[in-house]
């Protein structure tokens, strides 16, 4: 230990040299226990080659002195206790000061060295820090050797903090360093979080983009900044602040025309970014059209997907929901279309076909996509489009009222036809004696029709071969 040679070489005792945060120092030493006290003097040298007196005192109870600009602050100081008695004198071992010095050129990290005092090696020391406006806190309660480094906790941003070195000893006083500080600022990067949804969800009747993700892990984690990309590049165009805020509604754009593609980055307290989701955007789905076909009383939808080509697998859902007029009797099904990136890596579009549909029902449909990829799940969704299935009215009679031949063996045709039924028409068709076969010559628009019954010449027939 350092002092217990001292105390048993019978020298006198330095136990404390407290560095001020003026730079004075506060020197205490042990009692002078013997007989025949005369006088405590104390000497003082700031390079541990000349020596000064400072201080005496014929007081045997007065152990500890104040020595004001001593400048400990911008050096390592040294002193030396001379006690007087029955005409002899003895010495102290040379103490020194504690010196701290802080490298602040890292903003991120403080790099604390001092020197040992008295050169002697093997102490163990206390570390102890204080930010602005606050109060001093232990953080380190037992440190060999003379050099730590403190790297900047999450949170602190542009702080000035301070830092003190105070050598551990076996007496009740504070053998403690000169105060050093400097502006410092965390550079922990927080995390990403997950981003793990683009819906369409809307507001009013009016459809707008959702974005949706988990938290960030780092806890420091303030705000999130949103990335949308507008040509070639992602440009942030909205933040979102609080760790647990995990929405973000799009307002900005017209949700159903285009396929847009997003990212999320974290921003802490101290306005550090996460790398960003840029590496894995994530898009809406683009529903192009649903086309109705009366005929078939089917559906076809056709949309462009988001493809991933890093997903493992992609699978498409067409929800479906059916309704009667006003009646509360919604119907929903789902039809699913699996999608192998590496196989359909070119496919542009995907159609889906709805078919059976009843006639006087809605039809409503949008498309989610769900994405495997490396261990986890992420959704998208398309917007609402919406069908009335209905069939064409069909003709209650079409009949042939006459056919005559003609003095030039052309035929004359008379057909009756349904005239409430405007959005029909008539399919005219023959065959040749003695064929089986029939053959097409025209097709007449009945909205185009002015007269009841039609007539029709067929100058291509020959009238004369039966």
């Amino acid at each position: 230990m350092l002092f217990s040679s001292w105390i048993l070489s019978g020298q006198p005792v330095i136990t404390c040299l407290d560095v001020r945060d003026s730079g004075d120092v506060e020197i205490n030493w042990l009692p002078y226990n013997g007989s025949g006290f005369e006088e405590y003097k104390i000497f003082h040298s700031s390079d541990n080659l000349t020596y000064t007196e400072i201080f005496s005192t014929t007081n045997e109870y007065i152990i500890n002195y104040i020595h004001t600009g001593a400048s400990a602050d911008v050096s390592s100081q040294y002193y030396q206790l001379k006690v007087y008695f029955s005409g002899d004198s003895l010495s102290s071992l040379v103490q020194q000061t504690i010196f701290l010095f802080l490298d602040s050129s890292q903003p991120d990290v403080a790099k604390l060295s001092w020197n040992p005092p008295n050169g002697l090696q093997g102490n163990k020391y206390k570390i102890w820090r204080k930010y602005t406006h606050g109060n001093w806190t232990e953080i380190v309660a037992e440190h060999s050797g003379t050099f730590y480094n403190e790297v900047i906790a999450d949170g602190i941003c542009a702080t000035y903090i301070e830092y003190e070195v105070e050598l551990i000893t076996p007496y009740n006083c504070t053998y403690g360093s000169n105060y050093k500080g400097g502006f410092f600022t965390e550079a922990n990067y927080p995390d990403n979080p997950v981003f793990d949804s683009v819906s369409i969800n809307y507001f009013n009747d009016t459809p707008h983009i959702v974005l949706g993700w988990h938290a960030s892990q780092s806890e420091d984690v303030a705000a999130y900044i949103i990335y949308r990309k507008i040509g070639s590049a992602f440009m942030d165009v909205d933040t979102v602040y609080g760790i647990n805020n995990t929405f973000y509604v799009d307002t900005t754009v017209a949700a159903c025309d285009t396929v847009y593609s997003y990212a999320i980055a974290s921003m802490d307290s101290c306005g550090n970014k996460s790398p960003g989701t840029f590496s894995s955007p994530k898009s809406n789905i683009r529903l192009i059209d649903v086309a109705y076909n009366p005929c078939k009383l089917e559906a076809v939808i056709t949309f462009e997907p988001f493809v991933d080509l890093e997903g493992d697998s992609i699978h498409f859902d067409l929800i479906g929901n059916s309704s009667l007029g006003n009646e509360n009797t919604n119907v929903m099904y789902t039809q699913s279309v699996i999608y192998k990136p590496e196989i359909n890596k070119d496919l542009q579009y995907i159609t889906v076909v709805d078919e059976d549909l009843r006639v006087g029902r809605l039809y409503s449909y949008f498309i989610r996509e769900t994405v495997y990829k490396n261990g986890t799940y992420y959704t998208t969704s398309s917007c609402i489009k919406t069908i009335y299935a209905y069939n064409y009215d069909k003709p209650s009679y079409t009949y042939f009222a006459n056919a005559d031949v003609l003095p030039n063996n052309q035929i004359d045709l008379t057909i009756d036809y349904d005239t409430a039924v405007k959005n029909s028409s008539l399919a005219i068709w023959r065959s040749e004696p003695g064929e089986n076969d029939l053959y097409y010559l025209k097709t007449i628009h009945v909205n185009t029709l002015t007269e009841r019954p039609v007539r029709l010449t067929d100058t291509s027939a020959d009238g004369s071969k039966g």
